[in-house]
């Protein structure tokens, strides 16, 4: 079986069968849940991983997106701590998602510990620190996906976007630059990465949605068209 995991990029309605077909909703597992991190991402991944799962694939997400647990035995105390949002619930675990250093987090509502949530996450973003930032997010990445290899579990993994990139006054649900020489880059096996990323691609062809950082279905269509030449798996 497949695993699939990422944000809102593969937590969507367009995406999905794109990429593996209409039957993706009966022989597939989507874990990926919109506004994730890559904590929640490789969490998702390493929970599900059993003897049925025989391929994931991976959208990475914006690098200086945070993702807190909760036991999920505390959960009527840890309330939505912004408006409309529901509380996001895996297993024994109950899931904070940021959207990145300027995201739905800052509009915190009257909850238990809504002070200890708000306060830890502005804590963690304040001195915008992005190679702080982008070496949390990649230990989760490189935890994952090594994981992956030891099993011999088949994969291939993508970001949504260039991490190359400096992002950081521009979309804020991304991050500043990964530095070349960031020694974790090593640690990941490269020959099962996507050659293309779908962000930059959609927005330099004028794919985008509404939005203006979502693909639009057209988008995805034309995006996968090229990258599926990476992606060797079929659904069975």
């Amino acid at each position: 079986m497949l695993l699939i995991s990422g944000c809102s990029y593969t937590d969507n309605y367009h995406f999905p069968t794109i990429a593996f077909g209409e039957q993706v909703y009966r022989q597939a597992k989507n874990v990926a849940w919109g506004g994730a991190g890559n904590h929640y991402i490789a969490s998702s991944v390493l929970d599900n991983l059993n003897q049925t799962i025989d391929k994931v694939f991976i959208l990475w997400s914006g690098l200086s997106r945070l993702d807190i647990e909760f036991p999920v035995d505390v959960v009527n105390d840890i309330r939505p701590y912004y408006e409309g949002s529901p509380i996001h619930i895996t297993g024994q675990t109950a899931w904070f998602h940021t959207g990145g250093y300027d995201g739905t987090w800052c509009n915190w509502t009257r909850t238990k510990y809504e002070k200890y949530v708000y306060e830890y996450i502005r804590n963690q973003y304040l001195p915008l620190d992005f190679e702080y930032l982008n070496k949390q997010s990649l230990k989760h990445i490189v935890g994952c996906l090594n994981t992956l290899e030891s099993m011999n579990i088949d994969y291939r993994f993508g970001f949504i976007y260039d991490i190359f990139h400096d992002y950081s006054a521009h979309q804020q649900s991304l991050s500043g630059p990964v530095d070349k020489n960031e020694p974790l880059l090593d640690l990941i096996n490269w020959d099962k990465s996507l050659s293309l990323t779908p962000y930059e691609f959609c927005r330099e062809n004028n794919l985008l949605s509404d939005d203006n950082f979502h693909p639009s279905s057209e988008g995805y269509q034309r995006w996968w068209e090229i990258v599926s030449e990476n992606v060797p798996f079929t659904i069975s």
